[in-house]
């Protein structure tokens, strides 16, 4: 009965914003992403009715997530939109925060799709299901890769079940870990030196949430040790726990290489003057279409396979637009530049 559901997920971290689109996609939710609180006050103010619920992360840049539900609580009442903070904080005091702006429930961090689904119940009322609409359940084609029986420092088992078995997407956000962190521990060692206690305070949680989400269970349990001692401004032990999570990311950053090395092997020669000229645009605009109305990810990666056939038919800012709103997984919106596209080139896109 959530299957036409359409949520705002407001995460400001991309590798959490890919997990909880696939884990709420494959749930039957409809999703569209806001990168901070600021962006979600504006979703939210241009089309109040537009969505069920937002999924509101509380610590980001630009606009944090109390503000932003103040500011959205000023027009639109906890009825009329349930607001749900997301937050790896379990403290009594941080959740009375919350509650104190006008949110109506939380759920902890890394995302449970059952404990969601269960604020969501109390909170949305039932959607009638769109006969059209198809739930993707089993991953498509191409989507199932070899994938390592053992990573060291990742919970291999745990990180499927979370992500429903997707192993194209867990070895992704893996490898996005290391390329995104590769600087955050003395990101967190500068700040901690200079006592800029609420920087390493913001860097260390948003390590210890991505670290959750990729199921590094290790390192995630030494972030959150780490998070503790700066939040108590436990100085004395400090040393030791960063040495200790020196050792555990480094640990994680050698299984994303492994999964770089395995990806780069798997993947077909190329030269770089080869340009993709197969398939005809007509036809690869229709499936891309398809994705994008699925709310699928396979679709970035089709389109990323598939752009230059695209651009050699179709106005270069337009694919500019496209590529924009595909990378911020804004299907939605693409798919409005996509249909666009196929105007300009007479094809038929079927509503």
């Amino acid at each position: 009965m959530y299957k036409r559901t359409r949520l705002l997920l407001v995460e400001d971290n991309h590798i959490n914003q890919q997990v909880a689109f696939e884990i709420l996609t494959n749930a039957g939710f409809l999703v569209d992403i806001a990168d901070n609180g600021l962006e979600a006050v504006k979703a939210v103010e241009t089309d109040s009715g537009k969505y069920n619920a937002v999924l509101m992360d509380i610590q980001m840049p630009v606009m944090d997530g109390i503000d932003a539900t103040k500011k959205i609580r000023e027009k639109i009442t906890s009825e009329e939109l349930p607001i749900i903070a997301m937050t790896a904080h379990v403290m009594k005091s941080e959740r009375d925060k919350c509650y104190s702006v006008g949110m109506n429930d939380h759920v902890s961090k890394p995302i449970d799709i059952k404990e969601i689904c269960d604020a969501l119940i109390k909170w949305v009322r039932p959607v009638k299901p769109d006969v059209n609409y198809v739930m993707r359940t089993e991953p498509q084609q191409g989507e199932q890769h070899s994938f390592p029986d053992n990573l060291p420092g990742i919970d291999i088992e745990s990180g499927l079940k979370m992500l429903g078995g997707n192993k194209r997407l867990f070895r992704k956000i893996i490898i996005d870990f290391k390329r995104l962190n590769i600087n955050t521990l003395t990101d967190i060692e500068t700040a901690l030196q200079r006592v800029d206690y609420r920087l390493a305070g913001d860097l260390i949680h948003g390590l210890k949430g991505v670290a959750g989400n990729i199921s590094a269970k290790r390192l995630y349990g030494v972030v959150k040790e780490l998070e503790s001692m700066v939040i108590k401004e436990n100085m004395e032990g400090i040393p030791e726990c960063l040495k200790r999570m020196e050792n555990e990311i480094h640990t994680v950053f050698e299984s994303a290489q492994i999964l770089e090395t395995l990806t780069q092997e798997s993947e077909p020669v190329s030269t770089e003057t080869s340009v993709d000229v197969s398939g005809d645009p007509a036809e690869l605009i229709i499936q891309l279409s398809n994705l994008l109305k699925q709310n699928s990810l396979q679709a970035k990666k089709y389109f990323d396979g598939k752009k230059s056939s695209l651009m050699s038919v179709s106005d270069g800012i337009k694919i500019s637009e496209l590529t924009n709103n595909i990378d911020k997984l804004d299907f939605e919106g693409a798919l409005l530049i996509l249909k666009d596209i196929a105007k300009s080139l007479k094809v038929i896109l079927e509503e």
